[in-house]
């Protein structure tokens, strides 16, 4: 079996952390204030100025709601939920996209803070409380993705 060189490309990741922290529809000031990190350290990741140590990585893969391997390759393992959840997107009528962006940024947005707020207030090491929403998310004050592209052109 022939070894692969995985090399870290650091304009690719920052650009997937950019590309993540945008659909969340989070600023850098947002995504600093998660992490814990400084907005001008973000803005050079996000370059790819810089490389984020591992545990940098893990602590922004856990904010972005993504996987540490798709952080730093762009790549994430099979992962059979995922693609339960890609064929329920497939089925969705498009005329509900749209829709379905909102409330899947609203999501993980809020899962993404229960977290950040879960994890501050537990430091004794106990399992963490189930997420409970407020009712305060609001899915039609978050513009869409698409919304989001028409506006960058």
């Amino acid at each position: 079996m022939e070894k692969q060189e995985h090399i870290l490309d650091p304009e690719a990741m920052g650009k997937r952390i950019k590309e993540r922290r945008t659909l969340l529809h989070f600023s850098i000031e947002q995504l600093a204030e998660q992490t814990e990190l400084s907005p001008r350290y973000l803005q050079e990741l996000e370059s790819g100025r810089r490389c984020p140590s591992l545990k940098t990585a893990d602590l922004l893969a856990h904010c972005l709601n993504m996987t540490v391997d798709f952080l730093l390759h762009g790549a994430q393992e099979e992962d059979t939920e995922a693609s339960s959840l890609e064929d329920l997107v497939r089925s969705c009528p498009p005329g509900q996209v749209e829709n379905l962006e909102r409330l899947v940024a609203v999501f993980l947005r809020s899962v993404a803070e229960a977290a950040k707020e879960a994890a501050s207030r537990n430091t004794s090491g106990e399992e963490a409380s189930p997420i409970r929403f407020s009712g305060k998310e609001r899915l039609d004050s978050e513009p869409s993705v698409a919304e989001n592209r028409s506006r960058k052109k």
